[in-house]
């Protein structure tokens, strides 16, 4: 992504990678939080949760609630951009659309529940090397 990445044209740039993705891997998620030093964009697609809350001054972006505050969910495809000039001011826009979200060949992760830290991270590696060969095969 960083050697993709146009600051001239930041949305152009995130969604040509996004769509690269889509196009050549299964993949379970791909959520990623991308910062310029000037915006900070968040992104969700697949099957892990995305939430933000928004506060004085500030934004919160985590894969669940962590307060009893009303966070807001991010919607699939859909990117949120915060300015660092007033952070929690944001903008969301869809970043791919409907055809290619649709295109998207998000799988089911199903780890051993009873895998944990380390092991539970090592798994999920393996699994998207998995993905990846079965992919591009």
């Amino acid at each position: 992504m960083l050697s993709r990445f146009d600051a001239r044209d930041p949305l152009a740039s995130l969604r040509s990678v996004v769509v690269d993705v889509i196009a050549t891997t299964a993949f379970s998620a791909l959520n990623f939080l991308f910062c310029d030093g000037e915006r900070l964009y968040a992104y969700r697609l697949g099957i892990f949760e995305l939430y933000w809350l928004a506060r004085d001054g500030q934004l919160l972006l985590a894969s669940e609630p962590l307060t009893e505050e009303s966070w807001h969910p991010v919607q699939q495809d859909v990117l949120l951009i915060a300015d660092a000039e007033d952070p929690s001011e944001l903008h969301a826009e869809r970043l791919v659309g409907d055809i290619w979200r649709d295109r998207a060949r998000i799988e089911r992760l199903e780890l051993n529940p009873a895998l944990s830290g380390e092991a539970r991270g090592a798994a999920a590696a393996e699994r998207a090397r998995a993905l990846a060969t079965r992919s591009s095969q």
